[in-house]
């Protein structure tokens, strides 16, 4: 697997959650309904993705390249959204390696 590192959360809720209560229609639905839901919806954990080079080729590809095989992968769970975004590197503190280095 290339590093692409293009990350993507999945915003997905268990058989018990009120999802009639969900409105797709707001925005950031997926995020707002999880907060509201906490003991049947959740946030997966970031993973990288393979394939998508951009931020925004993730987010075009997220439900026809993910989802089928994040659903596979978690029966029983409903997919409601996903986001897709750089993992930043955090950057290097040269001065600190300098010190853990004996001369």
């Amino acid at each position: 697997m290339t590093s692409t590192g293009i990350m993507i959360v999945v915003f997905w809720c268990s058989a018990a959650a009120p999802i009639d209560t969900f409105n797709p229609h707001i925005l950031h639905a997926a995020q707002s309904f999880v907060a509201a839901n906490p003991n049947t919806c959740h946030a997966s954990p970031a993973e990288e993705v393979d394939g998508p080079q951009s931020v925004g080729q993730c987010r075009g590809q997220a439900l026809i390249r993910y989802m089928p095989g994040w659903l596979q992968r978690n029966p029983g769970k409903l997919y409601l959204y996903a986001e897709c975004f750089e993992r930043k590197a955090e950057p290097l503190d040269l001065e600190a390696m300098k010190r853990k280095v004996t001369p």
